[in-house]
């Protein structure tokens, strides 16, 4: 998930505090409901836990991330 852009964390993040419903997310991101599903996609594409399948551990990782970014060491080149 460290991998992903701010935008996409925010969705996701804002799609698990909507207790997964993408059209709220979507109202309260001012974006395209789509948009949101698409990220969310994205989102699970990246990560080896799916946000549906441990949300209280997606979360808390992506609000540790929003607070703290420079938190995740950087991957050796």
């Amino acid at each position: 998930m460290v991998e992903a852009d701010t935008a996409l964390r925010q969705a996701l993040l804002t799609y698990v505090q909507c207790g997964f419903n993408t059209t709220r997310a979507a109202a309260n991101l001012y974006a395209h409901r789509n948009t949101v599903e698409r990220r969310v996609s994205r989102a699970n594409e990246l990560s080896a836990v799916k946000v549906e399948g441990n949300p209280p551990h997606v979360a808390a990782a992506l609000l540790v991330l929003d607070i703290a970014p420079d938190i995740v060491a950087p991957k050796p080149s």
